[in-house]
C-alpha cells in the first residue's frame, strides 16, 4: 500500500512516493501502523526550503478512519462524510494490519451503471426519414436502384 512514513522528511516523501503515484492524499504510517493522513495540500503549506528538515508527521493529520474487511458500505460512507478534508478509509485485517484503502472514487465509479443505455432513434435523424418514421419514396427508389433491382423507372 502506498503511504508515507511519519519520520520521513517531506522531501523524501515527495521524491519517493508522491512524485510516482499522483494521489492527492496518502495514509501516514509509523512502522506498520496507520496513524493519520498527509496530503499535497499540507505539503504545499510548508516552504520548499524547509522540506529537507520537516517530517511528514509534523504536518500530517491524525484523522485516518479505519474499518474491518466486512464493514458495511453505508458505514464507510458515513466515516468518509465525517472527515473534513481527506476522505480516506483504511481497511484493516483481523490482525489490525492495513489491507487496503477506500477513496470516494472507489465508491462512486462502480456504482454507475455498467451498461450503457441503448440509443433510441430520433425521428428526423435520418435526412430521408419522414416524421412518421417512414423512408421517403425517393430514398427507397435510390436504394433499390443501387441494388440493381429497379430498372429505368
Amino acid at each position: 500500500m502506498v503511504g508515507a512514513q511519519a519520520d520521513a522528511t517531506l522531501q523524501e516523501f515527495f521524491a519517493n512516493v508522491a512524485a510516482n503515484n499522483r494521489h492527492p492524499a496518502y495514509p501516514m504510517f509509523k512502522g506498520n501502523r496507520a496513524i493519520g493522513t498527509i496530503s499535497l495540500w499540507e505539503i504545499a503549506q510548508v516552504p520548499g526550503s524547509r522540506w529537507n528538515s520537516v517530517k511528514v508527521g509534523e504536518v500530517a493529520r491524525a484523522n485516518l478512519a479505519q474499518v474491518e474487511l466486512d464493514t458495511d458500505l453505508r458505514e464507510v460512507v458515513r466515516l468518509m462524510n465525517r472527515q473534513q478534508r481527506h476522505r480516506l478509509v483504511l481497511i484493516i485485517d483481523s490482525d489490525g494490519a492495513p489491507a487496503g484503502l477506500i477513496t470516494p472514487s472507489d465508491i462512486l465509479l462502480p456504482s454507475r451503471s455498467r451498461t450503457k443505455p441503448k440509443p433510441r432513434p430520433v425521428s428526423g435523424s435520418n435526412p430521408m426519414q419522414q416524421p412518421n418514421g417512414h423512408v421517403s419514396e425517393n430514398h427507397r427508389r435510390r436504394r433499390l436502384h443501387r441494388a440493381g433491382t429497379l430498372a429505368n423507372n
